[in-house]
């Protein structure tokens, strides 16, 4: 009987050790993508010449960037959460910027910050 139940430990701890990597690895594709889409408006509101639509591409950028920060977090991405929180913050900035000059300036630091925020969710997701 002992026999039998050593031999039955050692298949459950098999079992247990070969399903650990798939709890362990996050899914972070939500806050990769968000994170994208954010780059994608803000790099679009960085080549738009109309204030008004720059403005309204940052306010999107913005709030996908907040998107991403929440996703990043939901996976247990740190990294990621972070970066997005910096996307969020210079978006936020260009939205309330005063001319389009200023605008661009933190279009140009929301792309960068939502690049990296989306290569550290891609990471956290391999």
């Amino acid at each position: 009987m002992p026999a039998f139940i050593t031999v039955a430990r050692i298949a459950l701890l098999a079992v247990a050790v070969t399903a650990m990597p798939l709890v362990a690895q996050a899914d972070c594709s939500d806050a990769e993508s968000l994170a994208d889409d954010a780059y994608t408006y803000a790099r679009r509101a960085l080549r738009e010449l109309n204030f008004d639509d720059a403005q309204s591409l940052m306010r999107r950028a913005r709030d996908t960037a907040e998107e991403a920060q929440f996703e990043a977090e939901e996976c247990r991405c740190d990294d990621a959460e972070s970066y997005a929180d910096d996307a969020y913050t210079n978006a936020r900035r260009a939205y309330n910027a005063s001319s389009l000059q200023e605008l661009r300036y933190y279009a140009t630091r929301t792309m960068k910050a939502a690049e990296e925020a989306r290569d550290a969710a891609s990471s956290c997701s391999q």
